[in-house]
């Protein structure tokens, strides 16, 4: 798995697309190298029209939260296509 960064603003248009609504990208996995933000790995999306990074709702009580790429999020990679498991010992 290799990490796509994102330095410049033309970088985000590299983000896969959702095929359903072409105002957001797929959901991917992101996170940031930047000591002021987050270094965990999130599930989000990218709204092109507003220019964040959202959570997926998962519930109506889910409160929205941005964050800015380059900023807040600098590096990006697609989900994998299959869940990685361990090969069974014996």
């Amino acid at each position: 798995m290799r990490w796509n960064t994102i330095k410049y603003v033309d970088d985000l248009k590299l983000l896969p697309k959702n095929y359903l609504n072409k105002r957001y990208s797929k959901k991917i996995l992101v996170s940031s190298t930047k000591h002021c933000s987050i270094n965990q790995v999130f599930l989000m999306y990218f709204d092109f029209e507003d220019q964040m990074f959202h959570f997926p709702s998962y519930s109506p009580n889910f409160s929205d939260v941005k964050l800015k790429p380059i900023e807040e999020i600098n590096k990006w990679v697609e989900l994998p296509k299959e869940p990685r498991m361990k090969k069974p010992c014996c």
